[in-house]
């Protein structure tokens, strides 16, 4: 894993607002700076890993984490390893009812064998959010995320 620099840690700890979200934070700097990520802090502390000119990838704000997963369907089987967050995050999403000019193309993935029909928000919004966040979570969601990475770098 890359070395985190000085002026990223400076940046890093004005951001979080709890020394509990330290490991966190960096479990996700290190893992998307070695995917070549960039990230920006903005004033708030909001902290926005993005791939060049792309879209943001992730987003961490106030202990949560917003995260593109378009693909889901090409490894819903990384689903059960994922931590119960995680899980039922993805499964309780918001399910789509054909919103018209507001959606993209669904996300659709079959879990324990039932179909789900999830949103993709056409404004760029980021499609899942997860809340009340343990390490665990912040793992699994590094995992899924390895599995869609390829398919955002492409776009």
């Amino acid at each position: 894993m890359p070395d985190i620099k000085t002026d990223d840690i400076e940046m890093l700890h004005a951001a979080i607002k709890e020394q509990y979200h330290w490991d966190m934070i960096l479990m996700l700097h290190d893992f998307f700076v070695a995917e070549g990520f960039s990230f920006k802090i903005n004033p708030k502390g909001k902290i926005a890993f993005s791939y060049k000119s792309r879209k943001e990838f992730l987003l961490w704000r106030d202990s949560s984490i917003k995260v593109r997963l378009l693909h889901i369907e090409k490894y819903e089987d990384m689903l059960i390893d994922c931590t119960d967050n995680v899980k039922n995050t993805i499964i309780n999403a918001l399910d789509c009812h054909n919103c018209g000019a507001d959606c993209n193309d669904l996300i659709d993935f079959t879990y324990n064998g039932k179909k789900y029909s999830k949103c993709n928000p056409k404004k760029g919004y980021i499609n899942f959010e997860f809340l009340n966040l343990l390490k665990d979570d912040v793992r699994s969601i590094i995992e899924l995320s390895k599995h869609e990475i390829p398919y955002y770098k492409r776009t």
